[in-house]
């Protein structure tokens, strides 16, 4: 928890409660950010290709689209193509560059791959869930 703020405090006499108070202030203002789907979208779009994502046949995917699904607590959901090939190296690159490029610097931000369009039911979000034609369970 590198982001997570470390203050010094002393109950003997009363030292860095002002701090405190005005950090829990600004804590609480992180997780209460809203990003608009387009502003995430040109942001991330920005991201992969600063730093794009591996290449080779078993490593491709796209990462399509990003929305902010909640906020307290702060979490995104990445629809991509190929998910099993999203590294987790590199969606702590995403959640790293959305820490500091978005103003969540000292919460924790959850970040979550699905597949997108026709990936959909390849992915790692849709196990257990029942298909619809047959009735089956995934």
């Amino acid at each position: 928890m590198e982001f997570a703020p470390i203050l010094p405090l002393s109950a003997l006499d009363g030292s860095g409660v002002d701090k405190l108070l005005s950090t829990a202030v600004s804590l609480y203002g992180q997780l209460n950010i809203r990003v608009e789907t387009g502003r995430l979208n040109q942001a991330v779009r920005k991201w992969l290709e600063e730093t794009p994502p591996p290449s080779g046949p078993r490593t491709r995917f796209n990462v399509k689209y990003a929305v902010q699904v909640s906020a307290n607590p702060v979490n995104f959901v990445l629809f991509s193509s190929r998910v099993q090939a999203v590294t987790e190296a590199y969606v702590s690159y995403l959640r790293n560059r959305i820490r500091r490029e978005l103003g969540f610097k000292s919460v924790p931000v959850g970040i979550k791959v699905r597949p997108s369009g026709r990936d959909r039911g390849q992915g790692m979000g849709d196990r257990g869930k029942k298909d619809r034609r047959s009735g089956q369970r995934g």
